[in-house]
């Protein structure tokens, strides 16, 4: 189940890590919100974190 949060002052990693339990996950979370830069500065944005991956790839997409 995807969910929404709203942050500032972080990154990508530290947020696949929190939510997707692997750092190395940081690019699911820029691709499902078109995002650029892994760090997030500035004012508070809300996104979207994918569900978990339950097809573990040791952080490698899969193509």
């Amino acid at each position: 189940m995807t969910m929404e949060v709203t942050v500032t002052g972080t990154d990508c990693f530290n947020l696949a890590a929190r939510y997707l339990g692997d750092a190395t996950e940081f690019y699911r979370i820029m691709v499902q919100n078109g995002l650029t830069d892994p760090v997030i500065s500035g004012p508070p944005v809300t996104l979207v974190i994918p569900d978990v991956e339950t097809d573990y790839t040791d952080g490698i997409p899969t193509l």
